[in-house]
């Protein structure tokens, strides 16, 4: 070997078959993040904003309140709604006040980005931390769900960043944590489960009882809002929601009526609606990674995955448990959140090239998963929507169906937008997995310059 290959091998590694990072400096490293993530949030922001489906009905909701000083009976919580009140009164006309609402998502994600980096990066370090947030960004449905007006993004982050706040060791923190895991859940109950599941996993870890009271105060919350607006405590709005009859056979069904069993298989390893496919980290052995951080990080990573599995025990039973026509398993955004922690983890501590391939393909697929999501949306699906849905499970099983995969098989241009999208999603790429591809090509190279000595010493052993 040369001495400029032996002194970059020496700096790739630490000890024989053991790969490690290329050391950037940290105030560079720091700025280049955060500009990514402004970035990202600033081509969300580019991208078309829209209020269609379900959040088409809470934002008649927040239209009825602000006119007409009215709470109407629909099922989907106020209090999203309410919060982005502000943003209504801004527009002066009922365009503007439909777009400045539209922004509503963005702005939620841009203040749990800064709450949940201060907040984890003392049980992480600084540099994880970031990683996690450009992959939450930029590797999940996220891109997708800030274009809307939907409450799963509130949701999913006052929850996720609620749990964390627990965790902290001041007082304040925790009253925080405590009000973000009420709101999360207040405004989308299908999570109630999983934060229950999720603050006694905290219970057993930090030994105090006082946190059984956030969860009777999520149900609190669900109750007031329900009397309030629907006349009784325990009267959702959803009583007798169903969907269309079709060919499937549990279609039609009101409520709970979907068997378990197919629920699950389907929320988890259908290709157009599965976990697997849309947050591939959320099946990564992250307990082995989180070994050399603190115990409140294992206790976080087990909460959030305790949330997950709460939201599999409601909604595998659901009879939308695909969300209805939408891109993605729309209930699942807190899916995110662990699944990113995993990945941001291994693709820094990933050290065998084995692994290291591993990490990086899996990262680029997870980026897939955010930039299809932001650009591509349900484009060429019609047929999942025609004659009242009557084939809307193609989109849910069938592969050249699902919106992973369909923009491979209905190609077009991209316009100006979607092409800078896509050059900032290549560059967050690199900057995740560069270190990653050096360790790569250094052992590829490593192993290369010396499989002539072993062929030798191999051929050597033969006796004539």
């Amino acid at each position: 070997m040369t001495p400029i290959a032996v002194a970059a091998t020496h700096h790739l590694t630490d000890s024989p078959g053991r790969v490690s990072a290329v050391n950037l400096p940290s105030r560079w490293l720091a700025i280049l993040d955060v500009a990514l993530l402004a970035c990202g949030l600033w081509v969300v922001a580019c991208s078309p904003l829209v209020i269609v489906g379900d959040a088409e009905s809470r934002y008649r909701s927040l239209e009825e309140l602000m006119l007409n000083g009215k709470m109407d009976n629909t099922s989907y919580s106020l209090l999203g709604p309410a919060l982005a009140a502000p943003l209504w009164k801004l527009g002066e006309t009922p365009e503007e006040r439909r777009e400045l609402v539209s922004y509503f998502n963005l702005g939620v994600f841009a203040i749990a980005a800064f709450a949940l980096f201060f907040s984890l990066r003392r049980h992480i370090g600084a540099e994880r931390t970031r990683r996690f947030l450009l992959l939450l960004l930029f590797g999940t449905a996220f891109p997708h769900e800030l274009q809307n007006f939907n409450n799963e993004v509130l949701s999913s982050l006052a929850l996720g960043a609620g749990l964390l706040g627990l965790l902290s060791l001041k007082g304040w923190p925790r009253v925080l944590g405590s009000t973000f895991v009420v709101l999360g859940t207040a405004n989308m109950p299908g999570l109630a489960i999983g934060s229950g599941l999720s603050v006694l996993q905290l219970v057993q870890f930090s030994k105090r009882l006082r946190f059984l009271l956030v969860p009777l105060l999520c149900a609190g919350a669900v109750c007031l809002e329900a009397w309030l607006r629907r006349g009784s405590a325990f009267t959702s709005g959803y009583e007798g929601n169903a969907g269309f009859k079709t060919a499937l056979p549990y279609s039609g069904l009101p409520g709970f009526s979907y068997p378990f069993a197919l629920g699950a298989l389907s929320i988890l390893f259908s290709f157009g609606k599965g976990l697997l496919f849309f947050y591939p980290g959320l099946f990564l052995p992250a307990w082995r990674w989180l070994k050399a951080h603190t115990p409140e990080a294992r206790a976080l990573h087990r909460a959030w995955l305790l949330v997950v599995f709460g939201l599999l025990l409601v909604y595998s039973r659901w009879w939308s448990w695909y969300g209805g026509f939408c891109w993605g398993p729309r209930f699942f955004l807190f899916a995110g959140l662990p699944a990113c922690l995993a990945m941001a983890l291994w693709s820094r501590q990933a050290r065998s090239m084995l692994s290291a391939l591993a990490a990086c393909t899996i990262i680029a697929w997870a980026l897939w998963v955010g930039y299809a999501g932001l650009v591509f949306s349900l484009s060429n699906l019609d047929i999942c929507a025609a004659k009242n849905y009557r084939l809307e499970s193609f989109c849910w099983y069938v592969p050249e169906f699902s919106v992973l995969i369909r923009p491979f098989v209905v190609t077009r241009e991209l316009v100006e937008w979607e092409a800078n999208a896509l050059t900032l999603f290549v560059i967050v790429y690199l900057r995740i997995t560069l270190n990653l591809w050096l360790s790569v090509i250094t052992e590829a190279v490593q192993q290369v310059i010396g499989a002539p000595p072993r062929v030798l010493a191999w051929i050597r052993g033969f006796h004539v």
